[in-house]
């Protein structure tokens, strides 16, 4: 297909899109002004978001054709001022001194803040051109659906700060890095290390600093396209989890962090009884321990049950139908891991859930190519902050089939998706060797 053909192809699939999104947003009564905002009907919202995702999808696919060198370097240099406008809206706490509803004059908000009436009017002025924040005559400000989140969510500043003060440092000194510390995989040689001009590890630092800490959650969360636990949980419903307690009403989360992940399960799912292991490399953490304060707070339920144990040991819990499995961090650890279940999904015809959200797409399986750009970038910034290197998909899948015993292998049956097509789970089972 020439490249004139794929630009109108895109072209009216963008437009179909739009179209079905004005139709949806117009079914549920929802007014032009709001039509980002998701709709309070379960059907509605699933197909708002169908429709945004293929309208997003085909302009950068557009945008891909149509871009030239110099337009290229020119949105880069727009987003390069953009990010540093919002770190400084954010360092003098701007964006809460304009009201949610109704304008206000910059003047006014440059008084408020202490800052110049200058810098303010340019830096919003910038902004307004990507629909964060609106300028109005004469020279007032207000919000806007893009900008007003950030007041109302602080998390979304959060990352922001982050991605300034941290991300976008240490990316800029990948070069230097790469010539003082070459292929080094040591924690405190890296381009975060030369950036902020520290030999402290960068794990070691944001668990020392709460600020750091909470910003690099939140940059996880809303700037590097990893789901969080409620949307991974609601993404496992697409297994037929009615079928389960026909074998066994056991579900064991392995590698797990915290009980947010069984605690939603739990709840939809009150037939199942859950076993949550906490990964702890010396297994000397007492169990209550390992709760976190919300869930003794709230109290666990009776179906939940939380214990150590250490990866690439022996899996005491063999009568389980599923296992979700947190991947370690190197493929040698899930092979391990893996290895440990096989026998457990032979004797029981279980399955294992591998949660992928962390892994890199396989190249080019994306309809949107920006979700897999997304997606790399969050593997660069954790090679350049802490020298580690996310695992390809394509690893994964190879790795999954050389995992035998001397009946069967491991295979991978199918794969779940969320919303914008990357797969956040694997279901895998044994299958026994079809004798010639």
């Amino acid at each position: 297909m020439d490249s004139l053909t794929e630009l109108e192809t895109y072209a009216n699939e963008l437009i179909t899109a739009v179209k079905g999104l004005a139709g949806y947003s117009l079914s549920t009564e929802v007014s032009q002004s709001s039509a980002s905002q998701p709709s309070s009907d379960p059907g509605a919202q699933k197909e708002c978001h169908r429709a945004k995702a293929c309208i997003l999808s085909n302009i950068a696919k557009i945008k891909m054709l149509v871009s030239e060198p110099t337009g290229f370097l020119e949105n880069l240099t727009t987003q390069m001022q953009i990010l540093a406008c919002l770190r400084w809206l954010g360092e003098f706490q701007i964006l809460a001194c304009i009201p949610l509803v109704g304008s206000v004059s910059i003047k006014d908000v440059a008084h408020l803040s202490g800052v110049p009436e200058t810098y303010l009017d340019r830096i919003v002025r910038l902004t307004a051109t990507s629909g964060f924040l609106h300028v109005s005559q004469p020279s007032h400000v207000s919000h806007t659906p893009l900008s007003a989140p950030f007041v109302t969510n602080p998390s979304l500043l959060d990352a922001v700060m982050f991605l300034a003060e941290s991300a976008a440092p240490a990316a800029l000194q990948m070069a230097a890095a790469t010539q003082q510390f070459g292929d080094s995989h040591q924690p405190n040689e890296t381009a975060y290390n030369m950036a902020l001009g520290t030999t402290k590890p960068f794990h070691t630092a944001h668990k020392e600093q709460p600020k750091l800490s909470r910003q690099w959650s939140s940059y996880l969360n809303y700037a590097e396209g990893l789901h969080a636990v409620g949307s991974i949980t609601d993404i496992l419903t697409q297994l037929n989890w009615s079928n389960i307690s026909h074998v066994a009403r056991c579900v064991v989360e392995v590698g797990a962090q915290s009980t947010a992940t069984a605690r939603g399960l739990a709840d939809m799912h009150p037939s199942l009884h859950f076993v949550v292991q906490i990964t702890d490399p010396a297994s000397t953490i007492p169990v209550n321990k390992l709760i976190s304060p919300f869930d003794r707070e709230l109290g666990i339920s009776p179906r939940i049950k939380v214990t150590n144990r250490v990866l690439g040991t022996r899996q005491v819990n063999t009568d389980a139908a599923i296992y979700i499995l947190h991947l370690p961090s190197s493929l040698s650890a899930i092979r391990a891991e893996l290895q440990v279940h096989l026998e457990a999904l032979r004797a029981n015809g279980g399955i294992m859930l591998i949660l992928t959200a962390r892994l890199l797409p396989e190249p080019g399986s994306m309809p949107n190519p920006e979700v897999e750009a997304v997606a790399r970038s969050r593997g660069l910034s954790l090679l350049q902050l802490a020298n580690e290197a996310e695992i390809e998909m394509v690893e994964l899948l190879e790795l999954i089939g050389t995992v035998r015993d001397n009946v069967g292998k491991l295979i991978v049956t199918n794969k779940l998706r969320s919303r914008n097509s990357l797969v956040v789970a694997l279901v895998v089972e044994h299958q026994v060797d079809v004798k010639a």
